[in-house]
């Protein structure tokens, strides 16, 4: 029941060792101050930044994230690695990579109603800066203006027609 277990949990980490987007055959990574753009192999390229990361998680069924690369691998990502047909339309514009590179985490488990901070570096001082961290109140979401559509009812449902944008199959 991995999905159900997955299902149960919430990672959250404020801040990230670095991260690296994808767009075509360029790939950016941005670790602390500094950012680089490569054309180097995505996968190869992350490796990189998780070896300098010096994250070792240990096997752990309770805590099935313990740090490490998060993120968005795309179905494009593939044209990296292999030819593939180019068949769908790009209606929207996201990365073929999107990753983050985490040394720590706060691990809220709904299933056995606990909370688990996990640290690769001083868990103690991260312990420390969680209890600092102030409460503020936010004001509830409210419009800045008119709700608007970015499209019409017409190209809403062209979306779902058999053979363009998103149809079911069996």
């Amino acid at each position: 029941m991995p999905i159900i277990r997955i299902a149960a949990l919430i990672l959250w980490s404020p801040s990230r060792f670095a991260t690296l987007t994808t767009f075509g055959k360029e790939t950016v990574v941005s670790e602390s101050e500094k950012r680089t753009t490569t054309t180097d192999d995505p996968l190869q390229v992350l490796q990189q930044v998780l070896d300098r990361a010096d994250i070792r998680p240990t096997h752990n069924e309770d805590l099935p994230f313990q740090g490490g690369a998060l993120g968005l691998f795309g179905y494009d990502l593939g044209r990296r690695f292999e030819s593939l047909p180019e068949i769908a339309e790009q209606d929207i514009v996201l990365p073929d990579m999107a990753v983050g590179i985490y040394d720590w985490a706060l691990i809220v488990d709904h299933q056995r109603h606990t909370v688990s901070l996990l640290s690769h570096n001083d868990v103690n001082a991260r312990r420390a800066w969680l209890e600092s961290q102030q409460f503020s109140p936010q004001e509830d979401f409210t419009l800045t203006s008119d709700w608007q559509s970015n499209m019409t009812r017409e190209q809403y449902g062209e979306k779902f027609r058999p053979g363009t944008g998103i149809s079911a199959q069996r």
